[in-house]
């Protein structure tokens, strides 16, 4: 019986390590243990007949996904199509994740669905009638931590980052969601404060009867 330890370094810049064993009478190894620290895609070739010759590709949620979903489904949320989705009175709360193409961080998106205006269980979040960024509802002199919360790296520990966003969701997604469960609350919060730092679809800006009268200026 032969075995293998590889490590692959993680985008935190710890090494992920997993195991392979290949039992007699066999040339193809099984991956039997795996252990991730944080992220994503490990690329391993296996020696076969002394050359590289097989790939396998694993796929695992990185630190930042997994605490993230804990917590949503802490929060009642439920998940469908890659994004979290709670069903209040007549609106839906939609929470995602969003992956930065440009490195190692993510942004949270949080949108409300207006029922009346439509049918769906599973509005995409780019799609909902109510749409904002974790980072508008926070005060500027948070967001940089926000952001190092929602990367990937060495520089925050896991203990820090549960603590930390625990404490987002405790502040601003939560009450976010739980201040807009209805149409009417919808359209009270709009009344009140334009429901500043979001985006307000024209379709729902109409059902809660323009009233600032933005649709009658074009």
């Amino acid at each position: 019986m032969s075995r293998w330890a590889i490590l692959y370094p993680g985008l935190d810049g710890a090494y992920m390590r997993f195991s392979l064993i290949r039992t007699p009478g066999s040339s193809t190894p099984t991956i039997i243990a795996l252990a991730l620290k944080s992220h994503t895609t490990v690329w391993a070739r296996v020696p076969k007949a002394n050359a590289c010759s097989r790939l396998w590709v694993v796929s695992y949620p990185t630190v930042v996904q997994r605490m993230f979903d804990e917590l949503a489904k802490r929060a009642d949320f439920t998940k469908r199509s890659g994004s979290w989705y709670r069903m209040q009175a007549d609106t839906i709360s939609v929470l995602n994740l969003q992956k930065s193409q440009y490195g190692p961080s993510y942004y949270v998106n949080l949108g409300v669905w207006l029922s009346p205006l439509g049918d769906s269980d599973s509005p995409p979040p780019h799609h909902c009638h109510v749409q904002t960024r974790l980072e508008a509802l926070a005060p500027e002199s948070e967001r940089n931590a926000i952001g190092a919360v929602l990367t990937v790296d060495q520089t925050v520990t896991e203990s820090e980052r549960q603590i930390s966003l625990e404490r987002l969701f405790e502040l601003y997604i939560l009450p976010f969601f739980d201040k807009l469960v209805s149409v009417a609350e919808v359209t009270d919060r709009y009344k009140r404060d334009g429901l500043k730092h979001s985006l307000v679809r024209r379709e729902a800006v109409g059902l809660m009867g323009d009233p600032f009268g933005y649709l009658n200026r074009d």
